[in-house]
């Protein structure tokens, strides 16, 4: 942890670039995850046009994950 720390404050103001480990980067053929691009972007779409019946087949979606034992819903 304080390797990574170190490697994302040079001491300075200048712009650096903190590599990309990839852990919660979604992957077409990767596992599933309860928040992927099809998610998301209910969710965005939803709270952008501030409509509760968008918002529904958001949390439809993510009610249906719950048997793919991607969140901790019973």
């Amino acid at each position: 942890m304080l390797a990574l720390h170190r490697g994302a404050y040079t001491g300075g103001r200048r712009a650096i670039e903190i590599a990309n480990r990839g852990e919660y980067q979604w992957r077409r053929d990767g596992e599933l995850h309860l928040f992927n691009p099809r998610t998301v972007q209910k969710l965005q779409h939803a709270t952008r046009e501030k409509r509760f019946d968008i918002f529904k087949e958001y949390t439809t979606m993510v009610d249906r994950q719950a048997s793919g034992k991607l969140t901790l819903r019973a």
